[in-house]
């Protein structure tokens, strides 16, 4: 996996580039998000589990009005969040997701734990969850899955790949908008986690 987020590429392709985070969009509707965590005074591979998509919601509520894990098992999660409507003023509607939650791990030389996300569309379900606002849509993401590569114990290479439904038009400005969000949520946890100890 290729986790240098120092690179000076100049393309349309890529939404977010510095030194933490790199955003890039890899085909329509589909784009990967790079970036990599370090910490040595901790076992990094001992919080990917749901623990680390609890610590991702927890530290990032100003962008959520509702988000509830509800964790099944150790490999199986339900997953609903309600967005803020923070593009209300340029008649973006105000958005939610349903998700199912898996979970797999390998242990060959380095230990890969890969979460994966698809999308439940059972409405009454999610409505026993939480009130979703009359306005609301379901966001038409396709899949998600994230690639947790342990380089050592105490560093870890994250891809993560998101791709939404063909019919779903997305703007220029709704990409690097989605990318700052996307930037300030993971650079927020990569920087608790690497903080921790400390």
């Amino acid at each position: 996996m290729d986790t240098n987020t120092n690179t000076n590429v100049e393309d349309d392709s890529v939404i977010i580039n510095n030194k933490d985070i790199v955003m890039i969009k890899t085909s329509k509707n589909t784009y990967s998000i790079n970036y990599s965590i370090t910490n040595n005074k901790m076992y990094l591979w001992k919080i990917l589990d749901f623990t680390i998509v609890k610590i991702l919601y927890d530290l990032n509520k100003d962008f959520f009005e509702t988000v509830n894990l509800n964790i099944i098992d150790d490999n199986n999660a339900k997953l609903f969040i309600l967005m803020k409507p923070l593009m209300a003023d340029f008649g973006v509607p105000q958005r939610y997701c349903y998700l199912d939650l898996q979970r797999e791990r390998y242990v060959p030389d380095n230990i890969i734990t890969i979460f994966t996300a698809t999308p439940n569309r059972n409405i009454d379900e999610a409505r026993s969850i939480s009130k979703i606002p009359k306005l609301a849509e379901m966001l038409p993401i396709k899949s998600i899955k994230i690639t947790c590569e342990n380089l050592d114990e105490h560093n870890v290479s994250i891809e993560q790949k998101i791709c939404y439904e063909t019919f779903f038009e997305i703007p220029k400005f709704m990409e690097k908008f989605a990318g700052t969000i996307f930037t300030k949520m993971f650079l927020r946890t990569k920087q608790f986690i690497e903080n921790i100890g400390i």
